[in-house]
C-alpha cells in the first residue's frame, strides 16, 4: 500500500498519533489497563498492549485473516517509517536553516557593532568640535553684542549732540560724555562715522 493511496485525513491522523505516541507515550491511562482492549481497533491508542492485542487477534481470526493482517501491518509500518523519516528530514532541514540564520545574524551583529563603534567615535568628534565652535562664538558674540550696545548708546548721545530740539545744556553734557570716553567730538568725523545726516 503506497503512501499516496491513503486519504489525507487518515495520513494526518496517523502523523498526529505518531507524534503523540512519541511525545506522550502514556497519555490518558497506564499501559497495563486491559479494559479497553476488547476491540481490535485499539492498536492506535496510547495505552496499547501488544501481547493482549495478539491474543485477541489469534482468537478472533483464521489463518488467512492473520496473513492479510500481517501484510497490512507490514505496509503500515513501512509507511510509518517513511513518514517518520520525512518528519526527521524536514526537522533536520529546519534546524540547519535556523543554524545558518543564526550564523548570518551573528556575523551581521559583529559587523554592526564595529560600525556602531565608528559611528559613536564620529559623533563624539563632531560633538567636541561643536563645543569648541560654540565656546569661541560665544565669546565673540558677547564682544559683538557689547560693541553693538555701545554703538547704539553712542548714536543716542550723538543724536542729542546734533539735535536742534535738545537744549544747549543737554548737548554740552553729551559732548562732555563723548570726550570722557575718548571719542572724537569733531562734528564732520562724527557725522560720517555714524551716518547722521
Amino acid at each position: 500500500m503506497a503512501t499516496d493511496d491513503i486519504p489525507l485525513d487518515d495520513k494526518a491522523k496517523r502523523m498526529r498519533d505518531l507524534l503523540s505516541s512519541f511525545y506522550y507515550p502514556y497519555h490518558g491511562s497506564s499501559p497495563k489497563a486491559h479494559s479497553n482492549y476488547e476491540n481490535l481497533d485499539s492498536i492506535n491508542s496510547a495505552s496499547f498492549d501488544p501481547e493482549h492485542y495478539m491474543n485477541l487477534l489469534v482468537q478472533k481470526s483464521n489463518l488467512e485473516e492473520l496473513l492479510r493482517k500481517h501484510v497490512e501491518m507490514a505496509a503500515e509500518i513501512k509507511n510509518l517509517d517513511t513518514d517518520l523519516q520525512m518528519l526527521v528530514y524536514e526537522n533536520y532541514n529546519k534546524f540547519i536553516s535556523a543554524t545558518d540564520a543564526i550564523k548570518w545574524m551573528k556575523s551581521n551583529i559583529v559587523g554592526m557593532e564595529a560600525n556602531m563603534e565608528q559611528l559613536l567615535d564620529k559623533i563624539m568628534s563632531v560633538q567636541s568640535r561643536s563645543d569648541r565652535v560654540n565656546t569661541s562664538l560665544f565669546e565673540k558674540r558677547e564682544h559683538i553684542e557689547k560693541l553693538h550696545r555701545t554703538r547704539n548708546l553712542l548714536r543716542k548721545v550723538q543724536g542729542k549732540l546734533f539735535s536742534d530740539s535738545e537744549s544747549i545744556q543737554a548737548r554740552a553734557e553729551a559732548a562732555v560724555l563723548l570726550k570722557q570716553l575718548d571719542f572724537p567730538v569733531c562734528i564732520e568725523t562724527f557725522r560720517s562715522d555714524f551716518k547722521l545726516d
